[in-house]
């Protein structure tokens, strides 16, 4: 994410370009994902040293972060993602504080296709009580090795019990193999802009590449995620034929693709 880069008051994640005018700078995520969040502040020009007792030129800067933290003594368990793909690697992650010292804890995770859960042990990322490991996806039928088997519509179930609260802590994610349908595609012409239009059967986002030539070079992109998408097409030459191609992804990172002459 990048600061002041919104959609209905939402954080845009991957934005092209960051905001380079202003000094107050926000990310706001309405439905985070539990976990673990590096917080990078990067200044775009610094052009007088703030902190004279450093040789580097420095720029004094406030952080200041609100939302639901996790109360004493209590433990998470979280996934890095709500879809996964196979083959794709799901992240597990446990904080529990109480745990600091151990040197690992055990989890076990399942799907709808693999029944018998398999042990995932976890191991400190931190020394503050934050444990990580990850396990593969897989299609196909369960065997004993050390891969997720999964299939499209799937839940994966991880499990941990927090031993100090007494509490068995699940998280879960959905499987999605299955890329976007793409439908509904029209071209118009608006105010002397080519505006394409199309729909999903999911949320996905929207991305055109256009050109002059079958191997379109020019990008225009929207990282929302909705099943209705309209993309503008700036700076056409009039009766120039171009070329462009339809591009959306969805939550999971699967692709459709739809080709078209213009």
């Amino acid at each position: 994410y990048r600061g002041n880069r919104f959609s209905n008051g939402n954080s845009v994640p991957n934005p092209a370009t960051p905001d380079s005018i202003n000094n107050v700078e926000g990310v706001h995520l309405l439905e985070p994902r539990p976990g673990q969040y590096l917080i990078r502040v990067r200044a775009q020009n610094v052009p007088e040293d703030a902190r004279l007792e450093t040789q580097a030129i420095d720029q004094d800067f406030a952080l200041v972060i609100s939302g639901g933290f996790l109360p004493a003594g209590q433990s998470l368990l979280y996934l890095d993602r709500n879809l996964y793909r196979a083959p794709d690697r799901v992240h597990v992650g446990v904080v529990d504080p109480d745990q600091a010292a151990a040197s690992w804890l055990r989890t076990s995770i399942a799907s709808t296709t693999e029944t018998n859960r398999i042990v995932l042990v976890v191991f400190p990322a931190n020394a503050n009580g934050v444990f990580t490991n990850s396990i593969e996806t897989a299609t196909g039928a369960p065997t004993p090795d050390s891969l997720l088997q999964v299939s499209h519509g799937d839940t994966i179930e991880v499990r941990y019990m927090d031993a100090s609260q007494g509490v068995l802590r699940t998280a879960t994610a959905k499987v999605d193999l299955l890329p976007p349908v793409i439908s509904g595609l029209s071209i118009s012409n608006r105010f002397g802009r080519a505006v394409i239009s199309w729909d999903t059967d999911e949320p996905a986002d929207s991305r055109v590449e256009y050109g002059t030539n079958t191997s379109p070079a020019q990008v225009s992109a929207g990282t929302d995620l909705v099943q209705q998408h309209e993309i503008a097409l700036e700076g056409l030459v009039p009766g120039t034929t171009y070329y462009f191609r339809l591009i959306s992804t969805d939550e999971a990172g699967n692709s459709a693709t739809n080709d078209n002459g213009g």
